[in-house]
């Protein structure tokens, strides 16, 4: 399994995200299409608030999307809005 991150923008130490570890401010994503992409999952969730990362797990051998990853949002308050999307169809597949 190779893991990449995907920032989605530079978060200067000033900034707050109040005092919550990233893994509090993160969100599992999984029955994802093997041929989803970093920026798939940024369009899906970009309406629920500014997104600090993603993380999608990716075949060594193919590079292929394993069909799950993480989301990491830079504000915990947003996590109840993304998470009215699991279910939602995301390349053919529903999130979960």
């Amino acid at each position: 399994i190779r893991m990449e991150i995907f920032p989605m923008s530079s978060i200067s130490s000033d900034e707050s995200n109040g005092n919550y570890s990233e893994e509090e401010r993160s969100l599992f994503l999984g029955d994802l299409s093997c041929f989803c992409q970093e920026q798939d999952v940024y369009q899906f969730f970009q309406g629920c608030g500014e997104i600090e990362s993603i993380r999608l797990m990716r075949s060594k051998t193919t590079n292929k999307c394993l069909g799950y990853g993480f989301i990491t949002f830079l504000d915990i308050n947003v996590l109840p809005i993304a998470m009215r999307l699991y279910g939602s169809v995301l390349l053919g597949r529903r999130v979960k």
